[in-house]
């Protein structure tokens, strides 16, 4: 499945009410989705293989007219030889928020909440 045909099933997905926050994986591409922050000001990706640095504008997700956050990179830039367990959640204006228990890939790191992971 190609980028744009992705981005399609997403938005057809979002408006039914059928996609939540988390991620997809296209070839080597993956994009981030943040669904239930409609109202937000500003969403990021904050994550282990990023440094889990707040509020980084390499990070910052774009608001998609359809209700929803969502931002694209290269799987080389999340992906590298050294690391094996990636995590990640949104930052939602300046506050980490905890990823949907019952959500697929999600685990629970103690002191720090639920995270999604990637199964690679």
């Amino acid at each position: 499945m190609n980028t744009l045909s992705a981005t399609l099933l997403l938005m057809f997905l979002l408006n039914l009410g059928i996609v939540e926050n988390g991620y997809q994986i296209s070839g080597e591409t993956i994009r981030f989705v943040c669904a239930d922050a409609q109202k937000a000001q500003e969403v990021y990706v904050c994550a282990n293989f990023m440094g889990w640095k707040r509020e980084h504008p390499d990070w910052k997700m774009t608001y998609h007219p359809d209700g929803y956050f969502y931002l694209e990179k290269g799987l080389s830039e999340v992906k590298t030889a050294e690391r094996s367990f990636y995590e990640f959640t949104f930052l939602v204006d300046g506050r980490l928020v905890d990823a949907d228990k019952e959500a697929e890939n999600v685990i629970h790191c103690a002191g720090h909440g639920y995270r999604y992971v990637f199964n690679w």
